[in-house]
């Protein structure tokens, strides 16, 4: 019965394709739309999403009645586009869906999506209804080639045949004209069984356990939630640092292995290997990789795709596997090493990151940060490409899981991102969306899909920042001709209000931290604008720049370690480190203009050496007195190998960063790093003397009650004097 079924729908087919008599293909028209729709129930489509037109009025039909039957559900739209990816959505959702069209462009339209559901291995089945044979070539209206169309980004033919491992092209070609009839259901064909694929981890083991001399990394993204649980023991077992993307579902919860700033921590000291698992990474190290061919690259993914175009090994997992089963039957493996000492620097890099995201609180940075903050209590999160995907990999809260986040990451484009969004969420309540302006504006028809979707909680966050900004990112294109360059931006000064009234959703701009309050406590849709102060944009991303690749990590944070590591160094060694390192601080660090915010200060850290070759922060120094502080606390610091808190915007206690308050002051720094480093090589203990919101560890109590008397009761004298809460014990 099965094998009967299975050669009536491929004559069904041949007949659509114009291979049999011309006459036939209008007799069996209505049997071509039937066979087809059956067939793509039996392979296990559910979803239609349905762009109706004259010549696919028959498989509407078709479809309608197998709804009112309860075998599948519907979605409609006007838009073939927006209908493409809204069902590139529902299959991210983990359901294969079909969207079906009728001929010409509209068959077109589809292209977008299939190319995305290709590069991410995604089960898109695209139904096109087309004009006889006899019209190809004629140049009648609606008339074009539609076999074929999607080239080799999608598989065509007979529908029984779809492995559901990628996206697949059905074209039945049809007339227009037809009776209605009643369709039967009950004998649907029965889709053949599938072998699964044998898994062999074989390269993937001896990969692994072979060659850490040089150090290796992690980089996982684009997990499934059924692959989450499983990789995350593997590397929690095997301890290597991990760059854990947002669509991983693991970035908060890597803890202390996660490296936020993976991708310039990883270009200044480089890998000897990475392993990636999961999609594609969205982070710039991973397109460096390119050119770094010394680094071993491998890939563990669903996805048919290494992902590099230079020579790197490759599992590709299918059908049934995933990459949890994958790295579980590598078995256990001994904990690795961190040659490179990344952890120990992601913990300084992440505390002054904190520094400025705090000093420029309305910046796009800033604004990621504090959205992210809400977002963390939603069921799901939606993030748009560009900027966001990059913004919320850095900035955002680590502290909320969000095991459930998801973005378009085939082909890293803007187009159809809110409808993607839609389809993947449409039946979940509080489903959290970012994106930016111009990828909002671009998909507004999308928004036609929410009187089907599920409302309550649904936010869609737009970060309006006048254009496509990241291409300010970009220092190739600075070099443009200025007209070039407002090209590439698209400048503009349109808002969503409009779009949020047409749409009958609830809107809020947001300028300022006290705006915030008009999201919460909303029913329904809110479109949530968000404005972020251009110049304070701007401000952020000077500093953060300067931070990672100017001074900070060339200049001042370079490692004198010209006797071997862990040696007893000299004085003359000391002294040298430290003249050399404070000059090249003061002269690197920019003037800042906000004397009085003790969080405007850039994040600005001088490293000093102990007698022991160990390394100490000298303080992260805010406002005019950054100069000096460097100055001083390098010099000083550095012969004494000191910490000097004395000023500082962010006090590190025991490894962990504390915020404090207060105001800089030339004088009063210079006076905290002298102080400090006395009190420091006297007693043992850290001097925070200038502090306002220090408390010392019990550790710290206790070398100071063994060191000398008369330094502490100067120390606890200054502190009374300053009207500091910061406590000794």
């Amino acid at each position: 019965m099965k094998n009967c079924l299975h050669r009536h729908l491929w004559v069904c087919y041949l007949l659509a394709q114009g291979r049999g008599s011309r006459q036939g293909a209008r007799v069996n028209a209505w049997d071509v739309a039937v066979n087809g729709i059956k067939a793509a129930i039996a392979v296990g489509v559910k979803d239609f999403v349905l762009c109706a037109g004259a010549r696919n009025a028959m498989l509407l039909e078709v479809i309608a009645q197998a709804e009112e039957s309860g075998l599948v559900r519907c979605w409609s739209h006007f838009d073939e586009r927006a209908a493409g990816f809204f069902a590139l959505g529902r299959c991210m959702a983990g359901h294969a869906c079909a969207v079906v069209t009728t001929s010409g462009t509209a068959a077109a339209e589809l292209l977008p999506a299939v190319i995305e559901a290709h590069y991410q291995g995604l089960p898109l089945l695209a139904m096109t209804a087309d004009r006889p044979a006899r019209f190809r070539g004629t140049g009648a209206p609606q008339s074009m080639e539609q076999r074929g169309l999607f080239g080799e980004h999608a598989e065509s033919g007979c529908v029984m045949d779809w492995t559901l491992d990628g996206p697949f092209h059905c074209n039945l070609e049809m007339e227009e004209a037809f009776v209605p009839q009643s369709v039967d259901f009950s004998d649907l064909p029965v889709l053949a069984e599938r072998s699964p694929w044998r898994l062999d981890v074989g390269a993937l083991s001896r990969w692994i356990r072979e060659g850490h001399e040089n150090g290796i990394v992690a980089i996982v993204s684009g997990l499934r939630e059924d692959e989450q649980e499983e990789v995350w023991h593997f590397l929690e077992d095997w301890g290597v640092p991990v760059i854990a993307e947002a669509t991983s579902g693991l970035r908060e919860a890597m803890g202390h292995r996660a490296l936020m700033d993976g991708d310039r921590l990883l270009r200044q000291n480089l890998p000897g290997k990475v392993l990636r698992i999961g999609g594609i990474p969205s982070g710039r190290f991973w397109r460096d990789l390119e050119q770094l061919s010394e680094v071993e690259v491998f890939s563990v993914s669903r996805i048919p795709y290494a992902g590099l175009a230079r020579e790197s090994s490759h599992l590709w997992l299918k059908w049934p596997h995933h990459c949890g089963k994958a790295l579980k039957a590598v078995g256990r493996l001994e904990k690795c090493d961190d040659p490179h000492q990344w952890l120990r620097l992601r913990m300084r890099r992440a505390a002054m990151r904190d520094e400025l995201l705090q000093a420029f609180p309305e910046s796009e940075p800033g604004w990621v940060r504090t959205i992210s903050g809400y977002a963390g209590f939603a069921e799901s999160l939606y993030l748009g490409n560009s900027m966001p995907i990059r913004e919320w990999n850095l900035f955002a809260q680590e502290t909320q899981a969000m095991t459930r986040v998801k973005a378009n990451r085939g082909m890293n484009g803007i187009d159809g991102q809110l409808a993607t969004w839609l389809g993947w969420t449409a039946d979940e309540k509080n489903a959290w969306c970012m994106v930016g302006d111009l990828t909002a504006l671009y998909d507004s028809s999308a928004l036609h899909f929410l009187s089907q979707c599920e409302k309550e909680g649904r936010m869609l966050v737009v970060m309006n920042n006048g254009g496509g900004r990241i291409f300010d990112r970009l220092p190739r294109l600075k070099q443009m001709h200025d007209k070039a360059r407002e090209w590439m931006l698209q400048s503009h000064t349109n808002g969503l209000r409009e779009v949020a009234a047409m749409w009958g959703t609830n809107y809020a701009a947001i300028h300022t931290a006290q705006d915030l309050d008009a999201i919460e406590n909303v029913e329904g849709v809110m479109i949530c604008e968000i404005f972020p102060e251009l110049q304070q944009s701007e401000s952020f991303w000077r500093k953060w720049d300067a931070l990672h690749e100017g001074w900070y990590d060339s200049v001042v944070s370079a490692r004198c370690r010209g006797h071997g590591r862990g040696l007893a160094w000299s004085r003359a060694d000391f002294v040298c480190c430290g003249i050399r390192n404070s000059i090249r601080g003061f002269m690197a660090i920019p003037w800042l203009p906000d004397v009085d915010s003790a969080r405007g200060g850039g994040g600005s850290e001088c490293w000093g050496f102990g007698v022991c070759g160990q390394e100490y922060p000298c303080g992260l120094f805010s406002g005019r007195s950054h100069r000096s502080a460097c100055v001083a606390g390098g010099c000083f610091a550095l012969v004494s190998g000191v910490d000097c808190f004395g000023s500082s915007g962010l006090n590190r206690s025991g490894g962990k960063a504390t915020a404090a308050r207060g105001r800089c002051r030339v004088v009063g720094t210079l006076l905290a790093c002298v102080l400090g480093g006395f009190y420091r090589s006297m007693v043992g203990a850290r001097c925070f003397a200038f502090g306002s919101a220090s408390k010392m560890g019990r550790s710290e109590k206790l070398r100071a009650s063994q060191g000398c008397g008369s330094s502490l009761v100067l120390a606890m004298v200054l502190r009374a004097a300053r009207g500091s809460a910061s406590h000794v014990g």
